[in-house]
């Protein structure tokens, strides 16, 4: 698959907690699927000059959607774009989730990681039966119950303030209960400190494991190297490229300290 560069519009925004979901009409983007992303730039400005990476959260058609943290300029102006303003969208790009397994899924998200967690819970519908969801995040105003949710869901905040009060690892205890997690497929996306504690504790006890991981980015298709990360064996992964999605092999190179 080619990535294609398409002059896309806002549909809407709305609010998704603290996060801004932002809608987007991008005639001629070629099919995507969960994990995927897509570089957004806001075209006629020079402040910010780059444009930025970020997983898709749904899509119908020609329509897609992201979910934006206001973290910086770039990530504002965008938040608060009016329906009709111009994106330039580059995608779909990186390296994606694999097709559901068969076996129970666990479905792990920190803050803004539960992006493409939702996307793979509206493209593939038969996963909400079969999974569960646990979604952390600092406070109750960074969790909420995606529409595409699972039968069940755990929330878990630092503060106590919604849900269980500890970090995504305490809610995958919970999840599994005492269960044999050999028997799960987890699946997750958040920051760094998140999926290095999830791999230290879950890898090679998982029967299956696959993490998209966070990066800053310039041009999102490898060429500036601006998003690579150690592999745990003196090389260099680019997350845009052999990522973001990886598997559990590359993930434990990655989180080997």
């Amino acid at each position: 698959m080619t990535p294609v560069r398409t002059r896309a519009h806002v549909v809407g925004t709305s609010r998704e907690g603290v996060y801004a979901r932002v809608t987007l009409d991008a005639p001629g983007l070629p099919a995507s699927v969960p994990g995927h992303f897509v570089m957004l730039g806001l075209p006629g400005r020079h402040d910010p000059l780059l444009p930025r990476p970020y997983s898709l959260y749904g899509r119908d058609g020609d329509r897609l959607e992201v979910l934006v943290a206001e973290v910086g300029k770039g990530s504002r102006l965008l938040a608060r774009l009016l329906p009709g303003d111009p994106v330039d969208v580059l995608g779909p790009l990186g390296t994606p989730f694999p097709e559901p397994d068969g076996r129970p899924t666990l479905l792990v998200a920190g803050g803004v990681g539960i992006a493409p967690l939702r996307y793979l819970l509206q493209a593939w519908p038969p996963l909400k039966a079969s999974s569960t969801l646990v979604f952390g995040g600092r406070s109750g105003a960074q969790v909420f119950v995606p529409r595409e949710a699972p039968a069940r869901v755990l929330l878990t905040t630092d503060d106590g303030s919604a849900g269980l009060r500890g970090t995504a690892l305490d809610g995958v205890r919970e999840a599994l209960a005492g269960d044999d997690p050999a028997r799960y497929t987890m699946l997750a996306c958040g920051p760094d400190p998140m999926l290095r504690a999830l791999v230290h504790a879950w890898a090679p006890r998982m029967g299956g494991l696959w993490a998209s991981l966070e990066a800053h980015m310039a041009c999102g298709m490898g060429a500036c190297l601006g998003c690579v990360v150690p592999d745990g064996r003196g090389g260099y992964l680019r997350v845009c490229q052999e990522g973001p999605v990886f598997g559990r092999e590359a993930l434990m190179g990655r989180y080997r300290d």
